[in-house]
């Protein structure tokens, strides 16, 4: 992938680590459904351009990574899994910025299910439009 320019090996990693993003989706009936996903991206490209022709026209900066995370996310119209969401994720990469080769583990809090309900009742007693948390 990258030039070799007098024993120099210009391959370059950019990488943006923990992108913390939280997604909710509304049902009709009232229910809310919340993930939280963490993203880490490593990009890797070519990047010989911007040393030798001040070109960074190859490089990803890692704002445009970590906003392009939330853009998708919010893309989401639909209750989606954190892997089928690292698939869309993958997709756009690869698509969009064809210079790079892309690598990134999506993770999710399997322990955290948030739902969002107008009334709920446990143990005799009613949280009415509160947060619950169930671990």
């Amino acid at each position: 992938m990258a030039e070799r320019v007098e024993g120099f090996n210009f391959e370059q990693r950019h990488v943006k680590k923990r992108v913390r993003v939280a997604r909710v989706w509304k049902t009709k009936e009232g229910k809310h459904y919340v993930v939280e996903w963490r993203v880490s991206i490593s990009l890797l490209s070519d990047c010989v351009n911007s040393y030798l022709r001040d070109d960074n026209s190859d490089i990803v900066a890692t704002d445009t990574m970590k906003n392009t995370v939330y853009a998708k996310a919010k893309e989401c119209s639909e209750l989606l899994s954190v892997e089928n969401f690292a698939i869309e994720l993958a997709k756009y990469f690869i698509s969009f910025y064809r210079q790079v080769d892309v690598n990134f583990p999506v993770y999710t809090n399997p322990y955290l299910a948030l739902l969002w309900m107008k009334s709920w009742s446990l143990n005799s007693r009613i949280a009415n439009g509160k947060l619950i948390m169930i671990k």
